[in-house]
């Protein structure tokens, strides 16, 4: 069964998700610097890009992922692919660190098309997301929320007043909608689209081997005062069915021939039972997988 946002449209949008090329970080809600050196090497592929680009996709648009970042693109490289992709809309992942640089992309795009509709996420967006929109008058929409949920709403929206999670334009003024009443169900997502990701880029910091993120589960009933995670993936654990999370694992060694996995989860020991299943289905499909 489908949800909403995986029902396939035939608008045909093309959309292009970017990294751009301003340094190496870890762009999820806990920002941190990505090394890479001769010693380490800990850049992770951008699987909430790979989730989105899945969504759009099974919306009928093409979607083309560019981690400028790590593959060392530089700005005549971004502004090529505007140019040979002319996308439709632009979702950019960025950071408090690298905004000011980040933005260069949306004029580049808005310089090519003024209608091009130009989205950013970013886990400081969250408490900035009014400022940003402020200062950055190329920028159209903040995402404040899980980025995965609202992609195919905010590409397809007529009017972004009805989508909750965001801050957006509107002539000139800026609207900041309503969080979210619900969190959903992480089974319900489709695979990420790892077609579009080059796997060479992201390698195991120990063994240099490919690496890929599998995504086991979000949200954390501790209370941190020091976390992001509550505002960002609830105070509720919703954990993907092991039986998923194996699925996946199996995939990418068929599909991809990657074996080395970064499982990624709020809290992996909330529930003893979810691991030994995951374990155990590993060991029975012999999925060789090390993670």
């Amino acid at each position: 069964m489908r949800h909403s946002w995986c029902r396939v449209v035939s608008t045909g949008k093309r959309i292009l998700l970017a990294i751009p090329p301003t340094g190496l970080f870890l762009r999820d809600r806990c920002e941190a610097v990505a090394l890479k050196s001769m010693m380490v090497q800990d850049i992770r592929p951008p699987m909430d890009l790979a989730y989105m680009a899945a969504l759009l996709e099974a919306a009928g648009h093409k979607c083309r992922i560019g981690d400028y970042a790590a593959s060392g693109g530089d700005w005549s490289q971004v502004s090529k692919d505007l140019s040979s992709f002319a996308p439709t809309a632009l979702m950019v992942s960025t950071t408090s660190t690298t905004i000011d640089e980040d933005m260069k992309i949306c004029r580049l795009a808005k310089e090519r098309d003024p209608q091009t509709l130009t989205i950013a996420k970013g886990g400081f967006l969250y408490v900035e997301d009014r400022q940003v929109l402020e200062r950055f008058a190329d920028l159209d929409v903040a995402i404040r929320k899980e980025a995965e949920y609202f992609i195919a709403q905010i590409v397809d929206s007529a009017d972004l007043s009805r989508v909750r999670g965001i801050t957006h334009r509107q002539n000139e003024r800026i609207i900041r909608n309503p969080d979210p009443s619900s969190r959903a169900d992480l089974d319900q997502l489709p695979l990420p689209a790892r077609h579009l990701l080059d796997h060479q880029l992201y390698r195991r910091p120990d063994t240099g081997a490919p690496l890929s993120v599998v995504l086991a589960g979000k949200g954390c009933s501790a209370e941190c005062i020091y976390c992001s995670g509550k505002p960002f993936t609830g105070s509720v654990v919703r954990s993907r069915n092991p039986l998923a999370v194996a699925d996946e694992m199996k995939h990418c060694v068929d599909e991809h021939g990657i074996s080395d996995f970064l499982v990624q989860t709020d809290n992996i020991s909330h529930d003893k039972e979810w691991i030994l299943t995951l374990c155990q289905q590993l060991v029975e499909r012999r999925v060789g997988a090390t993670w």
